[in-house]
């Protein structure tokens, strides 16, 4: 029995070596499917940590449940945690392209800043744990479609279970309509204070102000005529 002990932990700790021989040498797989997840051109590396190169990942063949529950906070904040911990394993992460449906993105982490490509936006942004609390800072946030840029900072106050946010956005990306917005929320209350550039007309707000909330567009409209 002890010799067969002996043995089996011999082989485990060849094992490790292995592997760790394997990782840091680096290798790649041309493709795989696991899941029904194709990936294309995988490239694994230990140095200090991982990297993990991906030309393609293909999900479409991915089945979806129709139904699903209203997303919580609690939900939100657990999404993120692991995020940050399974970014921590890396010091870089490439995926030059995912492809879902007929949309395709694209995520790239250096070890401090992750920049995400998707079809409705760009975001540049560094995410961390502060003890408890998770702060973002968003270098980035293109909206596409409606050509609306956003910078700031958003902090989720663990204890508080709370979000303050400290964000300016400018449309078309015109320096001269700007708006900052400042505030917090709990998702039961929200707080907001907005501050703007000043606007010759307010005109160029108006297909986003009537798409949040048809009632706020046709009082703001009554009162600025």
């Amino acid at each position: 029995k002890t010799y067969s002990k002996i043995a089996f932990l011999l082989i485990i700790i060849l094992l490790f070596i292995l592997i760790f021989k394997i990782l840091s040498d680096g290798f790649k797989i041309n493709s795989l499917t696991i899941a029904g997840i194709k990936v294309d051109g995988l490239y694994l590396k230990l140095n200090e940590k991982l990297i993990l190169d991906i030309d393609n990942i293909d999900i479409s063949g991915i089945s979806r449940s129709e139904a699903s529950e209203p997303i919580s906070i609690e939900d939100i904040e657990r999404v993120i945690r692991r995020a940050i911990w399974l970014a921590s394993f890396f010091e870089r992460l490439d995926i030059q392209n995912i492809q879902y449906a007929n949309d395709s993105s694209s995520i790239y982490f250096d070890g401090k800043q992750y920049k995400i490509n998707a079809p409705q936006a760009l975001a540049i942004f560094e995410l961390r744990n502060d003890d408890n609390d998770i702060f973002l800072n968003i270098d980035t946030l293109k909206i596409k479609q409606q050509d609306i840029d956003v910078k700031g900072s958003i902090l989720y106050f663990k204890g508080d279970g709370v979000f303050t946010f400290d964000l300016s956005s400018c449309i078309n990306k015109r320096n001269d309509n700007v708006i900052n917005i400042m505030g917090q929320t709990d998702f039961t209350h929200l707080n907001v204070v907005l501050d703007t550039t000043n606007l010759d007309s307010i005109a160029i707000l108006a297909p986003y102000i009537k798409e949040l909330d048809l009632d706020v567009y046709d009082w703001m409209y009554e009162k600025s005529n």
